[in-house]
């Protein structure tokens, strides 16, 4: 994205995306390190700078879907479409402010350094008492998936009516956050990629109902725009303005209704039909994973004796103590004896 010029940056231009690509991406990132900062250990601080870059990118993406919205809309009047036409640009040139931008990649590089710094050094505690064993990718992420899993199904227990915006927005979280874990293994396990399927469908249903609760909260913030608008130097014929603004306010508003039947579709594919429940694959894929991360495991018979046998006499008796474990690999041969 800071490769991208910012003429370029434009809903048409070639880099049209960046935007978009280093949201995922960033999103992603901080998700993994949410996730694993029991492994991690990085400081709040460095935390806090990250999730302030998600934030300021995801109120970047608001100002572009609103943006869309508006440059797509039927008004009846030209007073209106000047309105929605001015906004839109205003809108879009928020969302490719260079000096936000910079901010952002500020503190991205300075999360990006520490991460790094952080994740150069592996550290685990290992008591003297028990076997040494560092489990595979697979065993460690299983868990990690089903604790995110059931933190998905109970912020979609919290949805229970269109207006749930806060809900809504936490559920779309939570479900990128299990997508973000399934994405890196998706290749190597065909459940994970059944799973994505099914999250990246409730993803659009639930951003469906985020992007129409921005569209309605712009009604608030329309009297401002308009605002702006009339006070800004050069503006010709503010009476109109005002008045373009007060009848596309008044068309945001109609979309009330457009959000109630976008919940309800919501609510039948995602909510009230236990039989469709689409979870039940993605904790499919946690189940598979947690299968694939104890495969190839090596079974050894052992034999209890209840006596120590006695040895024939006049025969020497030596005795061994054997220690054995494994490294990790990509198969298990990696194998150190000490005796």
């Amino acid at each position: 994205m800071a490769a991208a010029a910012p003429a370029d940056r434009t809903p048409d231009g070639p880099a049209a995306e960046a935007l978009h690509d280093f949201r995922v991406a960033l999103r992603s990132l901080a998700s993994w390190v949410l996730v694993h900062n029991d492994i991690l250990g990085l400081s709040g601080k460095q935390r806090r700078r990250l999730r302030a870059a998600v934030g300021a990118t995801s109120s970047m993406r608001d100002a572009e879907v609103l943006a869309a919205r508006l440059r797509s809309m039927e008004l009846a009047s030209p007073a209106a479409s000047r309105a929605a036409r001015w906004w839109a640009t205003e809108l879009s040139r928020e969302a490719q402010d260079p000096r936000q931008l910079d901010a952002i990649a500020h503190d991205v590089q300075r999360s990006l350094a520490a991460i790094q710094a952080t994740a150069a050094t592996v550290r685990w505690e290992q008591p003297v008492g028990t076997p040494w064993r560092l489990p595979s990718l697979a065993a460690d992420l299983a868990p990690r998936v089903r604790v995110q899993v059931a933190k998905l199904r109970d912020r979609l227990g919290g949805i229970d009516a269109p207006d749930r915006a806060r809900e809504q927005h936490r559920a779309r979280l939570a479900a990128k956050q299990v997508r973000y874990l399934l994405e890196p293994i998706e290749a190597e396990l065909p459940e994970a990629r059944v799973a994505l399927r099914e999250l990246k469908q409730l993803q659009d249903r639930l951003g469906n109902l985020h992007d129409l609760h921005t569209a309605l909260g712009a009604v608030n913030a329309a009297a401002d725009a308009a605002d702006r608008a009339s006070k800004r130097p050069g503006t010709r014929d503010r009476r109109s303005l005002r008045a373009g603004f007060g009848e596309l306010t008044a068309a945001l508003a109609s979309e009330a209704n457009t959000a109630d039947e976008a919940y309800r579709a919501f609510e039948r594919r995602s909510v009230s039909n236990p039989e469709a429940d689409g979870l039940v694959v993605v904790e499919a894929a946690a189940t598979a994973l947690s299968a694939h991360g104890s495969s190839g495991v090596e079974i050894e018979r052992k034999l209890l004796l209840r006596t120590r046998p006695a040895p024939p006499e006049g025969s020497e008796v030596r005795v061994g103590e054997i220690d054995q474990g494994y490294l990790p690999g990509h198969l298990i041969t990696e194998r150190i004896r000490r005796i």
